[in-house]
C-alpha cells in the first residue's frame, strides 16, 4: 500500500513539499529564564516508526497554532521549514540532527483517528553504566526513569 506520509527519517532540508503524520509526544511553553517571556512552544513528535524530532513555533505566529495544538494527539504537518542542527545547539530534546520550525504557512491539521498507528511515547534506552558517557555531552537532555534489571 502506498504511504501518503513522508517518514521523518527521510526527510531532507532540500526537500520542501514533505507531509508527515505525527503525534505530539510532549508540548510546553517556551520561557526566557531571566526576563520570564514567552518565547514560543516546543514540541516533540513522534512518527510510525518511533522515529522522533524536535520542533518549534515562535511567539510571533504561536496563536496561528496554539487553539490547536495538544499533547497526546496525532497531526498531519506540512509546509514547515527543516534545518540541520549546526553542532552548537545545547539541550537538545531528541537525538535527530534535524529539527522543525513552523512558519505563518505551516498546516496542522488535528486526525481523529489515528491512521497512522503512532504510539503514545518512544524512548531512548541505554545502558546504566553507558550514562557517565553522557554527562559531558551538552548537545542532549538526559533523564533516568527508571532501572530494569534481569
Amino acid at each position: 500500500m502506498f504511504n501518503r506520509f513522508d517518514s521523518l527519517l527521510s526527510l531532507t532540508t532540500e526537500k520542501s513539499d514533505a507531509s508527515i503524520c505525527v503525534r505530539a509526544q510532549a508540548v510546553w511553553k517556551g520561557i526566557n529564564k531571566k526576563t520570564k517571556e514567552f518565547r514560543g512552544y516546543n514540541i516533540v513528535f513522534i512518527d510510525n516508526e518511533n522515529c522522533r524530532i524536535y520542533a518549534f513555533i515562535s511567539d510571533k505566529i504561536s496563536y496561528l497554532f496554539e487553539a490547536g495544538l495538544k499533547e497526546g494527539e496525532v497531526y498531519v504537518l506540512s509546509k514547515f521549514q527543516l534545518k540541520s542542527y549546526d553542532g552548537e545547539e545545547t539541550n537538545r530534546a531528541v537525538r535527530n540532527e534535524k529539527h522543525i520550525y513552523f512558519e505563518a504557512q505551516t498546516k496542522l491539521n488535528l486526525l481523529k483517528e489515528n491512521v497512522c498507528d503512532i504510539d503514545q511515547y518512544a524512548f531512548d534506552l541505554f545502558r546504566l553504566q553507558d550514562v557517565d558517557t553522557f554527562l559531558t555531552d551538552t548537545r542532549f537532555l538526559i533523564d533516568v526513569i527508571g532501572i530494569v534489571d534481569c
